[in-house]
């Protein structure tokens, strides 16, 4: 009888309910910290780069714990952005409904992998430097699966039928909050900080910060803060945000374990009255929060000007330094103030006293 309750719960014994939920807990972070960190900042954006015995962890704990393969995800992810909430989407909730997203988003995920035009997207990536060596293309690819049965194996050993179940859990964790909860609630419930927008700027995306408290998901939460600024290292945004994502790139780096390459934060106001170039620089880098608060002054106000609209929005679908110039910017914001309305011209003040800020942290 002893014999037979030993094999049912493994060389551990059997342990209490809410040390089950503790292992499980322990178990998944780690695979939570490998997709936001090594997958996401690190080999999507480039915004980190992580010391390559890190790197190599999160490769191999990622491939024991998930299957998941660097170069696979990576051009999904990046095809996102490209064509977020556009047919082409590979997980957009307004296209395909949220109910599906949260519940088939892997099956997404996999569609969009099996399309060849999908990896377009990591040709020529900047700032990352996606694995190519032997155990990537022999192992980490060729044999993505073999690490989800040994995991099996060893969960079975140490915790017995329990383990079945541990394992089942941490096979899910990354489907149920990345492919259901990030790809689908973080686009269809939360708050917004901006009116992001698709990389090409030709279409609004519906990206939202689910809650400003990012702990559970590794920071990635702030879904929408993301989207702002797809290539910093830090998601909170806000006095009030959390990104622990960002409390564990400080702690690797107080170890130098990791050089983060870029954090973007919100620009500040002001006192003083911004150049032409400066406006225009801002304007560059925050296009998508300054949509935001022209949107809302234009709401509020009323504004029935369709030049004033059609001339942002041609601002919006430009890219980078084509957008516009500085001569059409200030004549824009100059217009606007020219308005009289009393939200428009406090947007027209507020824009050109914004200023770049750098974290204290960088």
């Amino acid at each position: 009888m002893m014999e037979s309750i030993d094999f049912f719960y493994g060389l551990l014994g059997e342990l209490a309910w809410w040390q089950y939920c503790l292992v499980v807990v322990l178990l998944t972070q780690p695979t939570i910290l490998g997709v936001t960190l090594y997958l996401h900042r690190e080999q999507a954006h480039g915004s980190i780069k992580l010391h390559p015995l890190v790197a190599h962890f999160f490769r191999f704990w990622l491939w024991l714990t998930t299957g998941m393969k660097t170069k696979e995800w990576v051009a999904v992810h990046r095809k996102h952005h490209g064509k977020c909430e556009l047919p082409d989407d590979p997980h957009s909730p307004e296209q395909k409904g949220l109910w599906r997203v949260l519940f088939f988003g892997v099956h997404y995920y996999r569609e969009a992998a099996r399309l060849p035009s999908t990896y377009e997207y990591v040709r020529g990536l900047r700032g990352a430097n996606l694995p190519d060596d032997w155990l990537e293309r022999n192992l980490y690819q060729k044999r993505n699966w073999l690490g989800l049965k040994l995991l099996l194996m060893v969960y079975v050993v140490l915790f017995g039928i329990p383990g079945l179940a541990i394992w089942l859990l941490q096979y899910l964790w990354i489907p149920i909050h990345a492919a259901g909860i990030i790809n689908g609630v973080g686009h269809a419930l939360g708050y917004r900080n901006a009116d992001t927008r698709n990389g090409d700027g030709t279409n609004p995306d519906a990206s939202t910060n689910i809650v400003p408290w990012g702990v559970w998901i590794g920071g990635e939460e702030l879904h929408n803060n993301h989207h702002l600024y797809p290539t910093s290292a830090k998601f909170s945004q806000r006095w009030f945000e959390v990104d622990i994502g960002w409390g564990v790139i400080n702690c690797l780096r107080l170890l130098r374990l990791v050089e983060v390459r870029h954090v973007s934060c919100l620009p500040k106001v002001s006192a003083k009255v911004a150049t032409d170039e400066e406006l225009l620089h801002v304007f560059q880098h925050h296009r998508f929060l300054i949509a935001r608060w022209f949107r809302r002054a234009a709401e509020r106000e009323l504004l029935t000007s369709s030049l004033l609209r059609d001339r942002f929005e041609k601002f919006m679908r430009g890219r980078g330094k084509d957008s516009v110039t500085k001569e059409q910017l200030t004549e824009w914001v100059a217009e606007v103030r020219a308005t009289g309305k009393k939200k428009l011209v406090d947007f027209s003040n507020k824009v050109r006293r914004l200023r770049e800020y750098r974290s204290h942290k960088m």
